[in-house]
């Protein structure tokens, strides 16, 4: 899927599917079966509104929630969606974008909560105009599924230090300069219900 990444922890990778993998469309999606009901996890980085794919990406992103709920799974998204969706979440940028509309009405038509109206503060800060809005989101299908989310304080606020947004270091002659990432990092505490395992009943016996 591009760019994107799901890291999944060893113990639970045989109960992990891969039922999406995108080339153009930056967009990978795993079932965990694990849990009950299984949980498909959807990471997506959506392209620029100027970009040709950017309409057909949300347009995949829709049938797969689609294809997924109707499985009974339970969803969650999580990315850089490009999507300005205005004060649809509290206290963010009003303005909403071609993308955003689209992920509006993908939020409305499959009834989805947004995480980020935990902590609804900006994840990202435009350079030239220096409006700061919402463009990583986490979004679920089961608002019971996120227990907390957390977004880092943006690197360029005043006084603000981010405490878990990646960062590299750059070398000058006499000095070094640590530079973060643009956007700040959005870490989520998820609870889904890990499915009942069958127990086989063992039956003692002595050998000669």
């Amino acid at each position: 899927g591009g760019g994107c990444a799901i890291l999944i922890p060893e113990h639970e990778r045989k109960d992990a599917v891969q039922v999406y993998s995108g080339h153009e469309l930056e967009i990978i999606a795993v079932r965990m079966n694990n849990y009950q009901p299984a949980l498909t996890l959807i990471c997506m980085y959506g392209a620029h509104p100027y970009h040709e794919v950017s309409e057909y990406g949300m347009a995949e992103l829709d049938n797969i929630i689609s294809s997924q709920l109707s499985q009974g799974c339970n969803i969650i998204i999580g990315g850089d969606l490009n999507s300005w969706i205005g004060n649809y979440v509290e206290g963010n940028h009003e303005k909403v974008n071609k993308p955003g509309e689209t992920l509006l009405e993908i939020i409305k038509k499959h009834k989805l909560f947004v995480g980020n109206s935990l902590d609804p503060k900006p994840t990202y800060r435009d350079h030239k105009t220096k409006n700061a809005r919402i463009l990583d989101l986490v979004i679920t299908n089961e608002e019971s599924l996120i227990k907390n989310c957390k977004v880092d304080a943006l690197p360029r606020d005043d006084g603000n230090v981010p405490e878990f947004t990646p960062f590299r270091v750059v070398n000058h002659k006499k000095s070094q300069e640590i530079k973060y990432s643009d956007h700040a990092s959005l870490i989520v505490d998820c609870e889904p219900l890990l499915r009942k395992c069958k127990v086989k009943r063992v039956t003692k016996r002595t050998f000669w």
